[in-house]
């Protein structure tokens, strides 16, 4: 840290950095220090507060998630009203990289691109039928116009035989 950790206000984490982080604190007592009485919360995480054991005097957190918490800690002697002052720490907790603001606009992105070329195959499919459709339509026309005009040479043959025959 660039500053004592009583003159910083504030941390920032990145979600790697954050996995695992303690801290262990004292007040400046030379008579009784075992003596003094500690509490913690951490705001966003734990609203209530926690006796800490004198003879650790350390808190530690695993695991946060990405957001903001405030560590608060007060002292007292035992037997005595809790300190109305209280030490405070900021945390910040930088969400990882793939939670960021930048990956769920890529994954918008690349949402959007699937759906924009799942739509181009299907105009293709569609305009694949039609065309396939027209031709199978020409071919049919094709082959009426052909049997219309067999049919009609049949009866025009059937005419001429029966004139034949009626002669």
């Amino acid at each position: 840290l660039p500053n004592p950790i009583y003159e910083i206000k504030e941390l920032t984490f990145s979600a790697a950095q954050a996995t695992l982080f303690a801290f262990s604190f004292s007040a400046n007592d030379y008579l009784a220090p075992q003596k003094i009485q500690y509490q913690y919360k951490m705001q966003g995480l734990i609203n209530e507060w926690v006796d800490v054991s004198t003879d650790r005097r350390q808190v530690s957190f695993t695991g946060l998630s990405s957001g903001s918490y405030q560590l608060m800690l007060r002292a007292r002697y035992p037997g005595s009203q809790w300190s109305d002052k209280t030490q405070s720490l900021l945390i910040n907790i930088t969400p990882p990289m793939w939670q960021s603001w930048w990956s769920y606009t890529r994954y918008a992105l690349l949402i959007l691109l699937y759906i924009n070329r799942y739509l181009q195959l299907q105009k293709r499919k569609v305009k694949q039928k039609e065309e396939t459709n027209k031709k199978l339509e020409f071919m049919v026309d094709e082959r009426t116009k052909e049997l219309k005009d067999k049919n009609q040479e049949v009866l025009t043959m059937m005419d001429k035989l029966q004139e034949t025959q009626e002669e």
